[in-house]
């Protein structure tokens, strides 16, 4: 077994809606953190201590008024819509968060060309439940 001789990096993300999307990615993402990295989430209009965190995540742009009180080298920011990329790559700019997650990899390689701290993560989805069929069926139905 591993052993650390420092304490975990503690990470606390923000979701909007509970069991909606970002509580759902949220829930499987920290099913796959290592033992070093501390993942809490709670509700956006939650009490919590800034000072018990390292780091504060959201997973769009818009969730980004909610914490802009911390401190911006603190905030890690999300993209998962590419009409939302322009937004979510002027608040980069503007220095309003550190580093950004990217679960397109298409946006995740064309942010990667413009700024630092840029990284790819498919929105914590739950592969053992989530698995789009590899050949399409022979005949389409729709409803």
């Amino acid at each position: 077994m591993h052993e650390t001789s420092f304490a975990p990096v503690k990470i606390l993300a923000f979701y909007d809606n509970k069991r909606g999307a970002w509580w759902n990615c949220f829930h499987n993402m920290q099913k796959k953190f290592s033992p070093d990295i501390q993942f809490d989430y709670i509700g956006i209009y939650t009490d919590f201590n800034p000072n018990s965190y390292d780091f504060f995540m959201v997973l769009e742009e818009y969730l980004l008024p909610f914490i802009a009180f911390l401190p911006a080298e603190k905030i890690i920011s999300g993209c998962n819509c590419p009409l939302l990329f322009e937004p979510a790559h002027r608040a980069h700019k503007e220095g309003r968060y550190r580093a950004a997650i990217y679960n397109c990899e298409e946006m995740y390689q064309k942010a990667q060309d413009m700024m630092p701290l840029v990284f790819y993560g498919p929105s914590g989805v739950d592969t053992e439940l989530f698995s789009p069929a590899v050949l399409l069926p022979k005949k389409l139905t729709a409803c």
